[in-house]
């Protein structure tokens, strides 16, 4: 089975340019907005997604936020792609521990970082001892 990627983004021009990078190696669906986002993911299942988060309306935050109340396993399938180096992102990226790549980025990091996060992802959970 092809795994599946949502690629999230208002930047219709990159958008265009991460669906093309990935459509070889994946099953690609396209959104141009958080909110677009989730109705896709309530019709349907993604191995992975991408998403940038900086948008208008509901932004990478919002979506991380959404995401953990009606999806939470979904956060550890989530990569985000940013320009803003501002602190605040800084300090969101940092809580979340969400993986993030700092635009611009060349493609092929971008690829192994999906690579590396759904293979992980793919692992069975690392569970805490229990008492002996």
């Amino acid at each position: 089975m092809v795994p599946r990627l949502l690629i999230v983004d208002d930047d219709l021009p990159l958008l265009s340019m991460l669906r093309d990078l990935f459509i070889d190696a994946y099953e690609v669906d396209t959104a141009v907005s958080a909110e677009e986002a989730l109705e896709r993911l309530g019709q349907r299942s993604y191995d992975g997604i991408i998403s940038d988060i900086r948008m208008p309306g509901l932004d990478g935050r919002g979506f991380h936020e959404a995401l953990a109340a009606s999806r939470p396993a979904m956060l550890r399938r989530l990569i985000l792609i940013t320009g803003d180096l501002s602190r605040d992102v800084h300090d969101f990226v940092t809580r979340t521990r969400v993986p993030a790549v700092i635009k611009p980025f060349l493609m092929p990091e971008l690829r192994r970082r999906v690579q590396a996060l759904l293979a992980a992802a793919d692992d069975p959970p690392v569970r805490a001892p229990g008492p002996r």
